[in-house]
């Protein structure tokens, strides 16, 4: 290859191009009608427009999808199928929102809304009237066993509360008083589950800090809220000579 000179037209970073070393580097505006710039077709003007558009329709897509409440960010003029994709619609009821405390690690507990899954036939809404605090609680808000991997995190999986609503096959009744565990999902029907050791399930999800691994998709929020929707499969009856208080502590790591 033979040159006298190489032009670089600086759009994006210099750093990234390759120069051989014996040649000389000669950098000069592309904007700028020089006679080397001339040697050759001057490029489009905005060619950094499209790479950049690209770009921020990715970032929102991702923010969209692991932090479901970041849609009220967004601004208006980005069209729709941007801000929401299909699989995030199927796992948000956008018809209700809970209100919660939710932690990223770094300690504190800030107030945190969000729309749950939609009511599956098996679910229970429950309204939360008492929730432990466990030491699990405590290290994930702590950021002690690293940042939540699925956004922020409402801790809470000593839950407590009267069923609000049911889902069309559930075995509850509205106005039970349930409790809920470590755990509000499973497959149902490989070996595990079929032998009453549904926590063995590889596709189980824990209340807290978890997402769910079915066809809805869509992360578990805890009990640090004023409701939360699980399968009714793992919202347990309490029995009426257990006070809604005590009824806490007896799910502490029921599955």
């Amino acid at each position: 290859m033979q040159a006298e000179k190489i032009i670089l037209y600086y759009h994006f970073d210099l750093r990234s191009r390759q120069v051989p070393g014996n040649l000389p580097l000669v950098l000069e505006p592309w904007w700028l009608p020089t006679q080397s710039c001339l040697q050759r077709p001057r490029p489009y003007k905005y060619t950094w427009f499209i790479p950049a558009l690209i770009s921020i329709i990715i970032s929102f897509i991702f923010a969209t999808a692991f932090q479901p409440n970041t849609k009220q960010l967004i601004p208006s003029f980005i069209p729709t199928f941007v801000t929401m994709s299909s699989d995030l619609q199927a796992s948000q009821d956008l018809s209700a929102t809970f209100h919660g405390w939710a932690s990223t690690g770094n300690g504190t507990l800030e107030p945190f809304d969000y729309h749950p899954r939609p009511l599956g036939p098996k679910d229970v809404e429950v309204e939360i009237s008492h929730c432990g605090i466990c030491g699990s609680d405590v290290h994930t808000i702590n950021g002690e066993w690293g940042p939540p991997p699925h956004g922020p995190c409402v801790p809470g999986h000593e839950v407590v509360g009267k069923v609000a609503a049911i889902g069309s096959d559930s075995h509850h009744k509205i106005g039970d008083l349930v409790a809920i565990g470590a755990q509000v999902q499973s497959c149902g029907n490989c070996q595990y589950c079929n032998s009453d050791r549904a926590n063995f399930c590889s596709q189980r999800t824990f209340t807290i800090n978890d997402v769910y691994k079915d066809s809805r998709g869509g992360n578990s929020y805890g009990g640090f809220a004023d409701r939360v929707r699980v399968n009714g499969d793992f919202a347990f009856k309490v029995p009426s000579e257990i006070s809604a208080a005590e009824g806490s502590f007896l799910v502490l790591h029921m599955p």
